[in-house]
């Protein structure tokens, strides 16, 4: 199989592995970004959304430590500049 798939396709597949935190880039339409997003806030997951430090004003993550802090919920990632996404990923209907 080679995405990208709908947002029910994700949520099923989630929900057949009883998944709990969704890593993943951020990849605009293209790449199924939405319906993976989507899919995951339907299943109650916690999302990690990655975007090069290039690309917007996001932090960097300077170690594995950090990552796994974000992701058992003990820490939370640096914000873009502008939010919570910067305003190049933001959704036009968001």
């Amino acid at each position: 199989m080679q995405g990208p798939f709908s947002a029910a396709l994700n949520e099923a597949m989630f929900r057949e592995c009883k998944a709990e935190i969704l890593v993943t880039k951020i990849s605009g339409k293209n790449g199924g970004f939405y319906e993976k997003i989507t899919a995951a806030r339907k299943c109650g997951m916690r999302v990690l959304a990655v975007t090069s430090p290039h690309e917007c004003g996001a932090g960097v993550f300077k170690s594995e430590d950090e990552i796994l802090s974000v992701l058992s919920g003990t820490s939370v990632p640096s914000l873009c500049e502008g939010g919570p996404l910067c305003a190049k990923h933001k959704r036009a209907d968001s």
